[in-house]
């Protein structure tokens, strides 16, 4: 009777046992949903215009890269003078050649 006893009681302890971590894992799985739903709540987005980035790839300037700020105003693009990106020394590129600009109301580059 006692062997029966003892028996029962180890069978007891490893059923609690087996309950206790199946407990934590379902603690452990809500937890991990509970983190994941938060990742996914404080998701900002911010709507900025996309970032341009010019490269020159021919010429005398050939790797030359610029990046262009949105909010800054026109970019001109030229040999020289007041040129956000110069391309100096290259004859087939005017003074002032080109202007990109950022368009708020269409969010488009021009």
């Amino acid at each position: 009777l006692e062997t029966n006893d003892t028996t029962q009681k180890t069978q007891k302890a490893a059923s609690t046992q087996k309950k206790s971590s199946k407990a934590a894992q379902n603690s452990a799985l809500a937890t991990r949903l509970q983190n994941d739903n938060l990742k996914k709540r404080s998701v900002v987005v911010v709507d900025l215009p996309p970032l341009l980035v010019l490269k020159a790839t021919a010429g005398p300037s050939a790797g030359k890269t610029y990046e262009a700020d949105p909010y800054a105003g026109a970019l001109v693009i030229g040999r020289g003078g007041p040129c956000e990106f110069a391309l100096t020394n290259d004859p087939e590129v005017s003074t002032s050649h080109a202007e990109i600009d950022w368009n708020e109301e269409d969010r488009v580059w021009r």
